[in-house]
């Protein structure tokens, strides 16, 4: 990314992954990061991975980030093979919640690892201000609503669904859970970041590592 962006946004970030991912062609896109999860019930350090995708423009007209696409305020069509997330079996979740570090603000009672390819990621993209998440990302869930009705929320953030935008290689979502939606400001420290991010790395080290021996074997294609 250009240093003389904003850091947070989304354009930028789109100008770079766009070539990028064209040009490497993955079999498999993950975007992984920190997001929240819309639940008065602490769900903070643990890990929700899904494959639907949902993006909301949650500032139009920033001048600091600005990216428009034509896909926004849609459930963007699911492009990976469901069985992917057969990877996510009862042994590898107990074997990584069992490392799991308890985040430092409003940790979940229980660790844990949430899998479906029905969890949705919902992105409010263009927001450069993290104050404006008290509202942006209600803004996005009520606009999710208007679409679908009845698919789960498996969190929320700015940077997932910019990555589903910039690949038609199959993509699915692995979210390091930092804060409860509407709680930004209250719960998300350096320290919250590190270790939520630390929970989603010992996740996707078993995944990655379940996942390259089964496509070794060919059981299964990641594209539909």
């Amino acid at each position: 990314m250009d240093k003389s962006k904003n850091s947070s946004s989304s354009q930028e970030k789109y100008r770079v992954l766009v070539p990028l991912l064209e040009k490497e062609k993955p079999g498999l896109v993950i975007a992984a990061g920190t997001a929240g999860y819309p639940s008065e019930t602490s769900y903070c350090g643990n890990i929700v991975a899904g494959c639907r995708f949902f993006v909301h423009n949650g500032h139009p007209g920033n001048p600091l980030s600005n990216l428009e696409h034509p896909e926004f305020e849609k459930l963007l069509p699911v492009n990976i093979n469901a069985k992917v997330f057969d990877i996510f079996s009862v042994a590898l979740k107990q074997k990584a919640s069992a490392l799991f570090v308890k985040t430092p603000v409003n940790p979940s009672v229980r660790a844990a690892v949430l899998s479906s390819p029905y969890y949705c990621a919902l992105g409010s993209v263009n927001v450069t201000d993290y104050g404006q998440y008290t509202w942006v990302d209600k803004e996005a869930i009520a606009s999710f609503r208007k679409v679908e009705s009845k698919l789960p929320v498996g969190s929320i953030e700015t940077t997932h669904g910019v990555i589903r935008l910039s690949s038609k290689q199959p993509c699915m979502f692995v979210s390091a859970i930092a804060d409860r939606e509407g709680h930004f400001d209250l719960e998300v420290t350096a320290g919250q970041n590190y270790t939520a991010s630390f929970n989603a790395g010992i996740v996707l080290g078993h995944f990655i590592n379940d996942l390259a021996e089964n496509a070794k074997d060919n059981i299964f294609s990641f594209a539909l």
